[in-house]
């Protein structure tokens, strides 16, 4: 029970009720009409990334919202974010891994496409070979060749990934995280599902929610020698997700201590609960001046 999704183990309770009560060969097949139709409807729609531009809602200091805008948010950014649609499947893993790692400027090296090979569901003696970009310039019809740079950080919205099986789950995301860290790149995905963020967590794609937490706490500590994680680390919203890559790009570029108070803090820890729970008014002075590192 596990490793099924709910769906899976309602259709082998299903088949085994039916065998049961129609016999050995109906109930079989009772049951693979049933997987079929489960499985048509949760893989119909098609997969799409996009690369969009998003950042955190948080509020920083200026000279930090100035160290973001000139070198997470730039001309190169080093915060990327990419919106997930559709359902990925065996299918179409292997194609959304090559957008994503093609558009962060990663090639393949031939390690990582034998271990691409195994972790894949293609037939036996058919390889998969990631397409290769030439130093990591990405090469067009009738255009001139364009310098892929990579990011530091890689943020991936699935807020609209509807289904995700487990080929896919290893396949694409734990070899595109794999890939990422050996370059220094850490990824975040944001807002799935429980269904997906289940089989994430449950495949060894994403960590555990209490060694998540650890890790989460080893990156944001400067004087750690944690600097790559081979694990999608999950957050609740893309905007929880693009404030932690902020909060490590600026704590990178501005070499703050971990003892350093925090740029952005929110109002709940701003103003904190007075005399028996009872929240303290603060002037609009106070809290603009929090906000405007005034």
């Amino acid at each position: 029970r596990e490793k099924l999704l709910l769906t899976e183990y309602l259709v082998l309770v299903a088949t085994f009720v039916a065998i049961h009560i129609i016999g050995i060969d109906a109930g079989i097949l009772f049951g693979v009409v049933i997987a079929v139709i489960d499985y048509v409807f949760t893989t119909a729609q098609v997969t799409t990334v996009t690369r969009v531009v998003k950042r955190s809602r948080a509020v920083w200091k200026p000279e930090d919202w100035k160290l973001l805008q000139d070198n997470a948010y730039g001309h190169v950014a080093k915060i990327v974010t990419f919106e997930i649609k559709g359902s990925v499947f065996f299918g179409s893993s292997i194609q959304l891994l090559q957008n994503i790692s093609s558009d962060i400027g990663i090639d393949a090296t031939n390690e990582e496409t034998q271990e691409l090979n195994l972790a894949s569901p293609a037939p036996r003696g058919q390889s998969v070979r990631l397409a290769k970009t030439d130093r990591g310039m990405s090469f067009t019809s009738k255009a001139q060749p364009q310098i892929k740079r990579r990011p530091d950080y890689v943020v991936l919205d699935l807020s609209y990934l509807s289904n995700l099986d487990a080929s896919a789950a290893r396949g694409c995301f734990l070899q595109l995280t794999k890939m990422c860290a050996k370059r220094g790149i850490v990824v975040c995905a944001s807002a799935a599902n429980p269904r997906v963020e289940w089989m994430m967590r449950s495949h060894d794609v994403a960590y555990s929610i209490e060694e998540e937490e650890e890790v989460k706490k080893s990156l944001l500590d400067a004087e750690s020698e944690v600097e790559e994680t081979e694990k999608v680390l999950l957050f609740l919203t893309v905007y929880e997700g693009l404030e932690f890559c902020e909060n490590l790009m600026i704590q990178k570029l501005s070499n703050k201590s971990a003892t350093r108070s925090p740029s952005f803090v929110r109002l709940d820890e701003l103003i904190g609960p007075g005399a028996e729970g009872v929240v303290p008014k603060e002037t609009l002075s106070h809290i603009f001046a929090h906000v405007l590192g005034l």
